[in-house]
């Protein structure tokens, strides 16, 4: 019985034995690499929502500061108020050095006296937000929100030179432009473009980590249509256009006679401004449509109305930004 055993431990079993155990060694060190890669990008992801979304914040916060600096100077004549509120200005713009961990309680400090961090360089906000990483959309919404912050301060200069005039100075009068509806509106006007960023920061950073976890799907499963179709469909939802058209292309390959990637190429075609090819797709999409199914995922209606009016009309009647501008165009 052992001689039998023994028998059986020839090199060529124990060859095929240690091949295995290496193979199997290293499936397990190429899952943990991925793994190890998936979790560096989530946190890169999240780092990268933290800083736009905190950048975001500091512009809300910035006029919020800027309003509680000049109603409390009106409010007591002193000048200390009025030198914090051209600081922040000049912080915002870049003409002052930004204190250390300048964030939403730096002014809060400051006004209870307590000492302040040092300088760093003058970076302003705007530039801040160009190197994190904001698209283009996003930094017109921020652009638009600063012009209108920047414009209120006209009216908050003109209240404290009311306060200030020798001849009608009027502390009544100048609190109470620093409360109307007028002012009120204004505030309104610069909150608007920053909750749209913030929002769009979410859906932005959503998609990047859905795209890292389809390219790790189409490396693992290259043939399968689905999802390919879906990596395409992922750089088209980030603005990616151009990269999205290999992708879509060879999804229909794929899958030739599938109306949704038919639908979806169509889309991307008419984003790179391949019109005609676009309608062409759009057509066969429709073509290959089961009428009797209710449960179908693309859209007839949809598509024919592609079709009449082109994809900007459609989206701009559902109310969604139009390609140019999700293109960065």
């Amino acid at each position: 019985m052992t001689f039998g055993i023994i028998e059986m431990v020839t090199p060529k079993t124990f060859l095929a034995n240690l091949q295995l155990a290496v193979g199997v060694i290293v499936i397990v060190v190429i899952f943990f690499l991925l793994y190890a890669w998936s979790v560096k990008n989530v946190e890169k992801a999240n780092d990268m929502r933290y800083q736009s979304l905190s950048l975001a914040e500091e512009l809300r916060q910035s006029s919020n500061d800027l309003t509680r600096m000049v109603r409390t100077y009106v409010a007591t004549n002193n000048p200390l108020y009025k030198k914090y509120y051209q600081d922040i200005i000049d912080i915002r713009n870049g003409t002052l050095p930004r204190p250390k961990n300048y964030d939403k309680m730096y002014w809060d400090f400051a006004m209870s006296g307590d000492t302040l961090p040092d300088a760093t360089e003058a970076t302003s906000l705007l530039g801040l937000m160009k190197k994190a990483g904001f698209s283009e959309q996003e930094l017109q919404k921020l652009s638009a929100s600063k012009s209108h912050s920047d414009k209120l301060t006209e009216i908050e200069f003109n209240a404290m030179k009311l306060l200030e005039s020798s001849v009608t100075g009027d502390k009544n009068k100048a609190l109470s432009i620093l409360y109307d509806d007028t002012y009120h509106l204004a505030k309104s006007a610069i909150m608007t473009p920053i909750s749209e960023v913030t929002s769009l920061v979410e859906k932005r950073t959503n998609l990047d980590e859905a795209l890292d976890m389809i390219k790790r799907a189409v490396a693992a499963r290259p043939d399968s249509g689905y999802i390919v179709d879906s990596l395409g469909w992922v750089l088209y939802r980030l603005g990616r256009h151009e990269e999205a058209v290999a992708h879509m292309e060879k999804a229909v390959e794929l899958m030739p006679v599938d109306p949704v990637v038919n639908d979806h190429l169509g889309d991307v075609f008419w984003a790179v401004g391949r019109t005609m090819e676009a309608e062409f797709q759009w057509r066969r999409a429709l073509s290959f449509i089961d009428p009797e199914d209710v449960d179908a995922e693309a859209d007839p209606e949809r598509i024919r109305r592609k079709l009449d009016v082109g994809l900007d009309q459609v989206l701009e009647e559902e109310g969604a930004d139009p390609i140019a501008v999700a293109n960065g165009g």
